[in-house]
């Protein structure tokens, strides 16, 4: 435990100048930034003004530090506003109810909607943004119905959590937040993220910054392509497979150029072979199947 401090303090200083050689790399990239260039610099920078803020007692940081990275983010957040490219009409909105009453019309927010939501897991605010109204009209729909989102969490003190997240350490030691709210339900308990978070830095304030720090992430690696239809990405997205939606795609990856987006029942490898077989008509490839991948092999032809 004594040499915590110093191991937070090598990796909070590794983890510092990673960050900073990355932005310059991004930045470096264009004399032009655009907003998703900005949004990631400000997000790389926020992040590390968190780990900045959470390290500053145990390794001694200076203050300084801090009040420099939000400096930054306050003027690349204040500059990405004022060069915003999508306004709130691009975005979902909840229909309206019109009558002969008088008044704005209301919004059309089922009971079932906001049901749903919540049992998924998503806040009021989660809520609010993605039916495009406020906070307040979602709380007062909530209360219409009759449904609340605090009775559906554990009525549990801050001892008792406490207890449970350190059981819960004892027999995973590198547990995080997301784990340790899947380890607390299946005990039959569902608290809020918040108060785990909160838990797991008072059982564990040290623990959890290493566990942040020692954290490696790999960035997207710049790359050339000689010519269209060269090198193909593939790749598919199960977020919605529990309503048996698969949705596999293919871009080129030379021009970007969208070669084909397909909505399937499941990821079987014969499927991802069928689409693939469905789309192409003057390359000849072969494709081998296994249990959980497809590969790709692909012979141009003469006349290509």
């Amino acid at each position: 435990m004594a040499d915590n401090p110093r191991r937070i303090r090598e990796l909070l200083l590794d983890r510092y100048s990673r960050t900073i050689q990355e932005i310059c790399r991004i930045m470096g990239q264009s004399s032009a930034m655009d907003c998703d260039m900005r949004d990631s610099v400000i997000f790389r920078l926020n992040s590390l003004r968190h780990l900045v803020v959470r390290c500053g007692d145990i390794a001694n940081v200076p203050r300084e530090v801090s009040i420099c990275l939000q400096g930054v983010v306050s003027i690349l957040s204040n500059d990405s506003q004022d060069n915003q490219l999508f306004s709130g009409q691009d975005r979902y909105q909840a229909g309206r109810i019109f009558t002969q009453d008088k008044g704005r019309p209301s919004y059309s927010i089922p009971k079932e909607q906001l049901e749903l939501f919540i049992e998924f897991g998503f806040n009021i605010s989660d809520i609010a943004l993605m039916l495009g109204v406020s906070v307040r009209t979602v709380q007062r729909r909530l209360s219409e119905y009759n449904i609340s989102i605090t009775d559906r969490y554990a009525d549990i003190t801050e001892e008792v959590l406490d207890n449970h997240v350190i059981e819960v350490f004892q027999m995973f030691p590198n547990c995080g937040y997301r784990r340790m709210l899947g380890f607390l339900e299946t005990r039959g308990l569902r608290v809020q993220e918040k108060r785990v978070r909160e838990s797991m830095h008072r059982v564990d304030p040290e623990g959890v910054l290493l566990r942040t720090l020692e954290l490696q992430t790999t960035h997207r690696r710049g790359y050339n392509v000689y010519s269209p239809r060269a090198l193909y990405h593939i790749d598919g997205n199960h977020k919605l497979i529990r309503w048996r939606f698969v949705i596999h795609g293919m871009i080129d990856g030379y021009s970007r150029m969208i070669i084909f987006l397909r909505c399937s029942i499941d990821n079987k490898a014969s499927t991802v072979s069928l689409i693939l077989c469905g789309w192409c008509r003057e390359v000849w490839f072969t494709i081998t199947c296994t249990s959980s991948t497809v590969r790709l092999v692909i012979e141009f032809s003469g006349n290509t």
